[in-house]
């Protein structure tokens, strides 16, 4: 993993001539999608003599990947760690080159890390000299020993017309070293892709092209990071949300997507559509309590007055391809009576003009003796560079990156004939 921080310079300085550390204050972990960035505060005591700062990071940190994230008036030498004992014990039990290996030799078991059990972590020594007093120095670093994953209910009642969102997130700290009182902040992208989009701002300030907003920092407080698995409640006090039924024809989800600016040029592409249109629950999301959410899969769950509880569906909340729809929808079944096709009207491909233009067509066929709302769930698939620059239904709207939605409505016993065109530019 690659990110990006601000970094201090580091100085050479003489041999320690003593070792002080105080306990830590306070440290920062950004959890990402691949892992997770540690920024550690250590209280440090300088005098007239060269000090030894000590700290333990993750097995997987090698020395060249720690940085001095802030370091103030102090002076930094070098950063040394120490090998771990098992470490010592697989090298001390490697045969000699001029030694032939013999059974025993090679039957030495695997480290205990390689054998489901946590690595031990590494000693790190930082060599610090500045004024004298107290000062505090910060190691960042990252890990890919630290995961986090989501997970969602939505209750309903017997009417269905609102419902109650609660989440529950799960961070495994695998890293043998306990991050106690730490403020924990959650990116729902890959560290590459946060690192990335902080460029791109950068360069954006500095009179470079505008970017997106990007991805969302969702504060999580202070957090006792401890061995094993923590647990923190999502949206605890959420109130209850309106609820309706709605039919969404989504015909190929997200699956083929692609991010990169350069769009794909095939032909097949998106020609092989589903016909099903589902029976959906939407629910309305309120954008000030849900920002930088992470994704994750959802039930949703309806309480019967016997109180039972029955699951009318399954989906996911809050993943990038939604991040800025108003609703989420959650199928619960195929729709009776009401079949959709979309079919492909023009494909237009310039490579001199780095253009391609691809035009739809969307039918909906309504069998029903009354009237139907539709959502019309499309995704500009070829590429992340395009525009809708034209649909014959009253509106459109972004839901995501790549997603958009249209509303149609269809008069029983009708067909509704719909078109979109989506232009890429590269």
């Amino acid at each position: 993993m690659e990110l990006i921080v601000a970094v201090a310079a580091c100085h050479h300085a003489p041999a320690p001539h003593g070792v002080a550390a105080g306990p830590s204050r306070t440290t920062e972990v950004t959890l990402f999608t691949d892992g997770a960035f540690v920024e550690q505060a250590i209280d440090v005591e300088v005098g007239d003599a060269p000090v030894a700062v000590h700290a333990s990071v993750p097995y997987d940190v090698a020395p060249e990947d720690i940085i001095v994230v802030e370091r103030g008036s102090l002076e930094i030498g070098a950063v040394h760690t120490a090998l771990a004992a098992h470490e010592l014990a697989v090298i001390a039990a490697e045969p000699s080159e001029d030694v032939e290996p013999t059974n025993d030799s090679e039957e030495v078991a695997a480290p205990p890390g390689r054998r489901g059990v946590l690595d031990p972590p590494r000693a790190v020594e930082v060599i610090v000299r500045g004024p004298r007093g107290h000062h505090v120095v910060h190691l960042g670093y990252l890990t890919t020993a630290m995961v986090f994953s989501a997970a969602y209910t939505i209750t309903t009642t017997a009417a269905r017309d609102r419902a109650t969102v609660r989440g529950a997130l799960a961070i495994e700290n695998l890293t043998n070293v306990a991050l106690l009182h730490a403020d924990v902040t959650l990116v729902d992208r890959s560290s590459d892709e946060w690192s990335a989009h902080q460029r791109a701002t950068l360069l954006a300030q500095l009179g470079g092209p505008p970017v997106d907003p990007g991805p969302v920092r969702h504060p999580l407080g202070m957090l006792d990071l401890v061995n094993g698995q923590t647990r923190v409640e999502l949206l605890p006090d959420e109130p209850p949300r309106q609820m309706r039924s709605v039919l969404v024809y989504d015909p190929f989800g997200t699956a083929l997507d692609n991010p990169a600016p350069t769009p794909r040029t095939d032909t097949e592409l998106g020609l092989h559509a589903s016909t099903v249109v589902t029976e959906s629950f939407a629910i309305e999301r309120p954008a000030r309590t849900v920002a930088g959410m992470p994704g994750g899969p959802v039930r949703l769950l309806e309480r019967r007055h016997d109180g039972s509880v029955a699951v009318l569906g399954e989906s996911r909340l809050f993943d990038a391809a939604t991040q800025k729809a108003r609703v989420d929808t959650i199928p619960v079944g195929t729709a009776d009576g009401v079949t959709a096709r979309r079919e492909r009207v023009e494909l237009t491909v310039d490579l001199d003009l780095k253009r391609v233009v691809e035009e739809i067509a969307i039918v909906v066929v309504n069998a029903r003796s009354a009237p139907i709302d539709v959502v019309l769930r499309e995704h500009a698939y070829r590429g992340a560079t395009w525009t809708l620059a034209y649909q014959s239904t009253p509106t459109a709207e972004l839901e995501g990156t790549q997603q958009f939605a249209m509303h149609a409505r269809v008069a029983p016993n009708t067909t509704l004939r719909t078109s979109h065109t989506v232009v890429y530019r590269w």
